[in-house]
C-alpha cells in the first residue's frame, strides 16, 4: 500500500481553504477532513515494514507547533498533472518532527533513493 506520514490541517483553517477553492474555481476541491500536510512520502510498503515503522514513530516525542498558511504553490505531479498546494510559514518544530520521522523510517529499513521518494 502507498504510505505517507502527515498531519491533518487544523479544522480552524478548513473554512479559509474552502473559500479559496471556491474563489479559484479550478481543479477538484478537497474536503476539509481530507486536507493534510505530507511530512514524508514512503511509497509502497508491506504490512511488516509498516508495523516496524508504526512501533518506532509511536514513541516519538512531538513538540507543539503552529500551522500558518503562507500562500499557494504548484507542484508537478508526474502523470497526474499539476497539484495546487498550500504553502505554510516555516516552523522549526514542524521541521524537527519531519526529521525525526525520516530518521525513524530509516531505522525501519526505508532508504532514500535520491531525486524522488525513498523505498523501504
Amino acid at each position: 500500500m502507498r504510505v505517507f506520514l502527515g498531519i491533518m490541517l487544523p479544522e480552524a483553517l478548513w473554512g479559509a481553504v474552502a473559500a479559496l477553492q471556491a474563489e479559484l474555481g479550478c481543479g477538484r476541491p478537497v474536503a476539509g477532513e481530507a486536507l493534510h500536510l505530507t511530512l514524508l512520502f514512503l511509497g509502497d510498503l508491506e504490512l511488516p515494514e509498516l508495523e516496524r515503522l508504526h512501533e518506532d514513530i509511536s514513541a516519538l516525542p512531538v513538540a507543539p507547533f503552529e500551522v500558518v498558511l503562507a500562500g499557494l504553490d504548484v507542484i508537478e505531479s508526474g502523470d497526474r498533472g499539476r497539484v495546487l498546494a498550500l504553502k505554510l510559514r516555516p516552523s522549526p518544530a514542524l521541521e524537527a518532527l519531519q526529521a525525526k520521522l525520516a530518521q525513524a523510517a530509516r531505522r525501519a529499513g526505508w532508504r532514500w533513493s535520491g531525486g524522488g521518494f525513498g523505498r523501504m
